[in-house]
């Protein structure tokens, strides 16, 4: 670059010379005075000349003094061509010269230009440069004062020792902890001095490590020591250095830092006496100790917790503690619990079964600390556990003679007051309201009187098991006395409440068998519920006593829920039995059809016949409020031919439109089947309708199962009219597949509870690919109802499912709607 530079600067000199030398010749060859009395002189010389010698020459040639007087005229423009011509030339010369100094001084202020903003640049950058030195001057000052700073703030020092001339240097004691002056600092000069300061137990080690890192180190020298202060004690400090060697390797200098450790010694020798004394406890306690991260993975266990779990350290350490020892019964309980623990909630004497590596179920009493991290997060857990396997087993027993029915297994009185006192507390001070069902067996006494107590005995069990079926792991059932049983059900709604008392209600009215023989059965109940109806346990009882009472002089096999205006509960009753009379007449009862469709061709196949009931005053009252009520006051007949003929007639008007091959499923109550005259009238709307082809029964497994033998007699009849039966809500039962090949059934429709359960449970997924399968293999089709995804949809039609509605699809329509819809297709 240099060299480019310089041979640049040669060539713009050369060309100056060149220039200038040019320029030189210019000048000294242009002179003015000179130059104009030249011109002058030639001038005259040649018009002298010519004056005297052209006449006489004109004259010789011509000769004659006519064509001399002409000649003369041409003379004198020859003369004046002749000197213009001269001039011409003359000036032509010059002006060349003058242009070409003219242009060489253009070219040269151009240079000139160029160089000025070339020096201008120049400046520029050599003002970067200086703006930079500068920035640079500041910032090493500032970063020395800062380091100046925090070497004289700190509690570090620096060291450095010059090896060939052993002169060495520190400023470590001059600190507040170590107390020296800085005369007394000064004056440790050399390796020497400053290792007599060494502790002497630590001096021989610092020794060899120093020699060792001199004669062959290449990193970082490190040693902790310690060195006694002014005061006579001894303070640990960490030393580290780097070491600076000759061109030949040979050691120069050797410079690092000091830094006070001693507060850190104290902590590691507390921390470690701490946890030789915690390991001893946790060895010899006779309690398990878990150690989980926060995810719950084991990282450590005492050798009681190995005995207690049967699991050695390594075989559990990374592994999910939830997963290994929780049993799987536990594992919702525990949930609760364990939500309240990583959200920093200590958890205390909580039970809970473990199962061992051997499979057996142990009991065990925990409680849990936490471990934190620097910013006081949760970042393990210690979990301390007691085995009350024994103590727990002695306990049941006990309890189980205190508060357990010997006959039925249940709990009885005493459990059910303990229990319900214990909510009510519970529930003082929060919006929470449970239910007290007090139920009673209708005319158990007639059993007992004439089957025997034997068999009195049975029923009760019976009973008992089909209530705790009913009401599942989240209520409680007792046994209270006699033919007596009261359900406590928590967090109910007025829907969740009724729902579930109809289903015990129901579940009731299954006939009961006895030595083979049948018995029909039904139960009556009265309910109170939490605080509305009371607060405290004996008003609560007494009420639900009260409705119960009201139940059974209602006629028995009903549930009441007490009202301290029993009469207008009555009334109320009566009431609705008078709507549901005048319904019909009223024309208040409309039909909805839900849309089914093929899937194998997605083409609609046929409609879901639903009533609904357009009350005038209470609205749009659901079927499940109404149908079953209807069937209890015995209205259900006149309900369930009103939707055949509605049905039947909407049939035919379809056909007159053009909407054939349309199957239309209708509901029916099992309180129908049975009924000889109800088969008639069957027949008769059908016949008029003339729709035989297209009905479908929708019957359910309870209803069929409550009386099978006439189920099976009035079902064969009706599918000999050549009606299609379809088992509704297949799967609910229990003795779905027991009775399925005895039935005379062409379709089978699963419960929508299974349909929605694809994708979130494989064992149902499981259930419905081998129900679709069984289905097939006895000649029978599936429709899936409440199909609301996509997901469903696909499962489905890869399960050979063979129809489906739900809203997917379409939701329940209107006959003008269902018509829409029949016209796009």
């Amino acid at each position: 670059m240099d060299s480019r530079n310089n041979a640049s600067k040669d060539e713009s000199s050369k060309n100056l010379k060149e220039r200038l030398e040019y320029y030189y010749t210019l000048k000294t060859s242009i002179k003015p005075t000179y130059e104009s009395l030249r011109l002058i002189i030639i001038y005259v010389l040649v018009g002298s000349l010519w004056i005297l010698f052209s006449d006489r020459v004109l004259m010789f040639i011509t000769g004659d003094i006519d064509l001399y007087g002409k000649m003369q005229t041409y003379k004198g423009w020859f003369y004046v061509f002749f000197s213009g011509l001269i001039f011409y030339f003359i000036v032509k010369n010059r002006m060349e010269l003058f242009k070409n100094s003219t242009d060489e001084l253009y070219k040269g202020y151009t240079k000139l230009d160029v160089s000025h903003k070339e020096l201008h640049e120049a400046k520029e950058q050599l003002q970067k440069r200086f703006d930079q030195l500068e920035y640079y001057k500041n910032a090493l000052e500032e970063s020395q004062l800062k380091y100046d700073l925090s070497i004289q703030g700190a509690n570090d020092g620096v060291w450095s020792w010059d090896i060939r001339n052993d002169h060495y240097n520190t400023s470590i004691m001059t600190k507040k902890n170590f107390g020296y002056t800085v005369e007394e600092q000064n004056l440790v000069d050399t390796m020497e001095k400053w290792q007599s300061y060494v502790h002497p137990e630590d001096l021989p080690e610092g020794k060899h490590r120093l020699e060792e890192y001199i004669s062959q180190g290449k990193n970082i020298y490190e040693n902790i020591f310690r060195i006694r202060t002014s005061s006579g004690d001894y303070r640990w400090i960490l030393s580290r250095g780097k070491i600076i060697r000759g061109e030949n390797g040979e050691p120069l200098r050797l410079a690092g830092s000091h830094t006070d450790l001693t507060e850190q010694m104290l902590l590691k020798e507390n921390l470690h006496q701490e946890k030789e004394l915690i390991e001893s406890i946790s060895k010899e306690a006779p309690i398990g100790i878990l150690v989980c991260n926060r995810m719950g993975i084991v990282t450590k266990i005492n050798s009681f917790g190995e005995i207690l779990l049967g699991y050695k350290e390594d075989e559990i350490v990374g592994k999910d503690a939830y997963q290994i020892f929780i049993d799987e019964q536990e594992k919702s309980e525990l949930d609760i619990h364990l939500e309240k623990v990583f959200q920093g909630k200590a958890m205390r004497n909580i039970e809970t079964k473990m199962a061992t590596k051997t499979g057996e179920i142990k009991t065990i009493l925990w409680s849990n600390s936490f471990l934190n991290d620097m910013n006081g997060e949760i970042d393990g857990l210690v979990f301390v556990g007691v085995d009350i396997s024994d103590r727990k087993e002695m306990e049941e027993k006990l309890e189980r003679l205190a508060y357990f029915d010997p006959l039925t297994e249940m709990s009885n009185r005493e459990k059910f007051k303990e229990d319900t006192v214990n909510m009510i507390l519970n529930n003082q001070d929060s919006s929470e309201t449970f239910a007290l069902v007090y139920v009673d067996i209708d005319n158990f006494k007639l059993v007992n009187d004439t089957m025997g107590h034997a068999a009195g005995d049975e029923l009760l069990r019976h009973v008992g098991y089909s209530m705790v079926e009913i009401v599942g792991s989240e209520d409680r059932v007792y046994r209270f006395g006699g033919d007596e049983f009261v359900m406590l059900v928590e967090n109910i709604s007025d829907d969740s409440l009724n729902s579930k008392v109809n289903a015990l209600m129901e579940k009731v009215r299954i006939p009961w068998y006895y030595k083979e023989q049948p018995f029909h059965i039904s139960a009556s109940a009265g309910i109170a519920v939490y605080p509305i109806h009371g607060r405290s346990y004996e008003q609560l009882m007494q009420n639900a006593d009260t409705a119960l009472s009201y139940a059974k002089e209602e006629g028995k096999n009903i549930f009441i829920v007490y009202d301290r205006e029993m009469r207008e509960r009555a009334w109320n009753h009566i009431q609705l039995t008078n709507d549901l009379r005048f319904a019909l007449e009223r024309n208040e009862f409309e039909l909805y059809y839900q849309p089914q469709f093929s899937l194998s061709t997605g083409n609609f196949v046929g409609v879901e016949a639903l009533i609904r009931w357009n009350h005038p005053v209470r609205g749009n009252v659901p079927p499940i409020d109404f149908i079953p009520f209807s069937e209890e006051t015995g209205q259900i007949d006149k309900i369930e031919e009103w939707v055949i003929d509605t049905a039947c007639r909407q049939g035919k008007e379809w056909d007159r439109k053009g909407y054939e091959n349309v199957t239309i499923s209708i509901n029916i109550s099992g309180k129908m089947l049975g009924r000889s005259e109800w088969i008639d009238r069957i027949h008769k709307y059908i016949t008029d309708c003339q729709s035989y082809g297209r009905i479908i029964f929708e019957i359910t497994e309870t209803a069929i199962i409550s009386d099978m033998e006439v189920s099976l007699r009035s079902l064969r009849q009706i599918h000999d009219l050549g009606i299609k039966l379809a088992l509704d809500d297949f799967g609910t039962g229990f003795s779905s597949l027991t009775y399925l090949q005895k039935l005379p059934i062409d379709i089978i429709k699963l419960d929508k509870d299974f349909i929605w359960e694809i994708g979130s449970d494989q064992g149902k997924e499981f259930i419905i690919k081998s129900v679709i399968d069984l289905a097939h293999n006895l000649g029978m089709s599936v429709v899936a109802e409440g199909v609301e995804t996509d997901g469903q949809l696909s499962f489905l039609k890869d399960s050979g499912c063979d129809y489906a509605q739900g809203y997917l699809f379409n939701k329940p329509l209107s006959v003008e709607n269902v018509e829409e819809v029949l016209k796009k297709l």
